[in-house]
Protein backbone atom coordinates (compact mmCIF):
# COMPACT_ATOMS: atom_id res chain seq x y z
CA UNK A 1 0.00 0.00 0.00
CA UNK A 2 2.36 2.42 0.89
CA UNK A 3 5.30 1.23 -1.58
CA UNK A 4 4.80 0.01 -5.06
CA UNK A 5 8.75 -1.63 -4.56
CA UNK A 6 11.30 -2.33 -2.08
CA UNK A 7 13.84 0.32 -2.62
CA UNK A 8 11.17 3.02 -2.95
CA UNK A 9 10.52 5.81 0.67
CA UNK A 10 7.97 5.42 2.76
CA UNK A 11 6.75 8.91 2.95
CA UNK A 12 3.93 10.60 5.67
CA UNK A 13 2.19 11.84 2.01
CA UNK A 14 1.47 8.14 0.57
CA UNK A 15 0.76 7.17 4.23
CA UNK A 16 -1.96 9.84 3.91
CA UNK A 17 -2.95 9.03 0.48
CA UNK A 18 -3.65 5.19 0.79
CA UNK A 19 -5.00 5.70 4.53
CA UNK A 20 -8.13 4.45 3.60
CA UNK A 21 -6.92 1.17 2.42
CA UNK A 22 -4.19 1.12 5.72
CA UNK A 23 -7.31 1.20 8.12
CA UNK A 24 -9.42 -1.51 6.29
CA UNK A 25 -10.00 -4.30 8.42
CA UNK A 26 -12.16 -6.23 5.99
CA UNK A 27 -8.92 -8.08 4.24
CA UNK A 28 -7.28 -8.44 7.49
CA UNK A 29 -5.37 -11.78 7.79
CA UNK A 30 -4.66 -12.66 12.32
CA UNK A 31 -1.59 -13.94 13.32
CA UNK A 32 -1.63 -16.24 15.93
CA UNK A 33 1.74 -16.45 16.05
CA UNK A 34 5.10 -15.14 15.89
CA UNK A 35 6.03 -17.14 12.65
CA UNK A 36 3.19 -16.63 10.94
CA UNK A 37 3.69 -12.95 11.55
CA UNK A 38 7.42 -14.02 10.04
CA UNK A 39 6.25 -15.56 7.06
CA UNK A 40 3.96 -12.76 5.96
CA UNK A 41 6.45 -10.12 6.58
CA UNK A 42 9.03 -12.23 4.17
CA UNK A 43 5.69 -12.98 1.91
CA UNK A 44 5.50 -9.24 1.59
CA UNK A 45 9.29 -8.18 0.82
CA UNK A 46 9.19 -11.07 -1.54
CA UNK A 47 6.77 -9.52 -3.98
CA UNK A 48 7.92 -6.00 -3.42
CA UNK A 49 11.63 -6.67 -4.34
CA UNK A 50 9.95 -7.93 -7.57
CA UNK A 51 7.80 -5.26 -7.28
CA UNK A 52 4.66 -6.32 -7.34
CA UNK A 53 1.43 -5.65 -5.15
CA UNK A 54 1.52 -7.77 -1.85
CA UNK A 55 -0.94 -10.23 -1.96
CA UNK A 56 -4.40 -10.90 -0.07
CA UNK A 57 -3.55 -13.95 0.94
CA UNK A 58 -1.57 -16.96 -0.05
CA UNK A 59 -2.25 -20.96 -0.37
CA UNK A 60 1.72 -22.24 -0.30
CA UNK A 61 2.15 -24.49 1.73
CA UNK A 62 4.47 -27.67 3.01
CA UNK A 63 3.43 -31.19 3.87
CA UNK A 64 5.86 -32.64 6.74
CA UNK A 65 6.06 -36.32 6.65
CA UNK A 66 7.58 -38.88 8.93
CA UNK A 67 7.96 -42.57 9.60
CA UNK A 68 8.58 -45.00 13.05
CA UNK A 69 12.35 -44.78 11.65
CA UNK A 70 12.14 -40.74 11.96
CA UNK A 71 10.67 -41.29 15.22
CA UNK A 72 13.26 -43.90 16.41
CA UNK A 73 16.07 -41.65 14.67
CA UNK A 74 14.99 -38.83 16.42
CA UNK A 75 14.92 -40.59 19.95
CA UNK A 76 18.53 -42.36 19.86
CA UNK A 77 20.04 -38.49 18.76
CA UNK A 78 18.97 -37.11 21.69
CA UNK A 79 20.06 -40.05 23.60
CA UNK A 80 17.46 -42.84 24.58
CA UNK A 81 19.25 -46.01 25.01
CA UNK A 82 18.37 -49.78 24.93
CA UNK A 83 20.50 -50.25 28.12
CA UNK A 84 16.94 -48.14 29.81
CA UNK A 85 14.00 -50.55 29.63
CA UNK A 86 11.57 -47.30 30.12
CA UNK A 87 12.93 -46.13 26.84
CA UNK A 88 12.51 -49.21 24.86
CA UNK A 89 8.83 -47.81 24.01
CA UNK A 90 11.31 -44.99 22.16
CA UNK A 91 12.83 -47.39 20.12
CA UNK A 92 11.17 -50.65 18.86
CA UNK A 93 7.89 -49.69 16.43
CA UNK A 94 6.32 -53.05 17.81
CA UNK A 95 6.53 -52.24 21.63
CA UNK A 96 2.66 -52.34 22.70
CA UNK A 97 3.65 -48.95 24.26
CA UNK A 98 5.59 -47.57 21.11
CA UNK A 99 5.33 -43.54 21.46
CA UNK A 100 7.41 -40.86 20.57
CA UNK A 101 9.33 -37.85 22.45
CA UNK A 102 6.95 -34.84 22.30
CA UNK A 103 9.80 -32.50 21.44
CA UNK A 104 10.02 -34.50 18.06
CA UNK A 105 7.44 -32.17 17.00
CA UNK A 106 9.06 -29.05 17.02
CA UNK A 107 10.85 -30.14 13.85
CA UNK A 108 7.74 -29.31 11.53
CA UNK A 109 8.26 -25.79 12.76
CA UNK A 110 12.12 -26.25 11.92
CA UNK A 111 11.93 -27.87 8.45
CA UNK A 112 9.30 -25.24 7.51
CA UNK A 113 11.84 -22.37 8.32
CA UNK A 114 14.84 -23.92 7.21
CA UNK A 115 13.66 -25.52 3.64
CA UNK A 116 11.52 -21.67 3.13
CA UNK A 117 12.62 -20.43 -0.23
CA UNK A 118 12.40 -16.96 0.26
CA UNK A 119 14.75 -16.48 3.37
CA UNK A 120 17.48 -14.25 1.30
CA UNK A 121 14.33 -11.76 0.34
CA UNK A 122 15.76 -8.99 2.28
CA UNK A 123 17.49 -6.48 0.30
CA UNK A 124 21.60 -6.78 2.10
CA UNK A 125 20.55 -9.37 4.74
CA UNK A 126 22.19 -13.36 3.71
CA UNK A 127 20.37 -15.79 5.87
CA UNK A 128 21.82 -19.29 6.51
CA UNK A 129 20.47 -22.11 8.62
CA UNK A 130 23.24 -24.48 7.87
Amino acid sequence: LIRQRITAPATIESVQANWPEITNMKNAVPLVSLSASRVALVEKLEYLRKGEQTPTSSSEGALFTFSSKDLILYALGVGASVQNPEELKLLYENHQNFSVIPSFYILPSMHAVTSFRRLNTIPGKTISLE
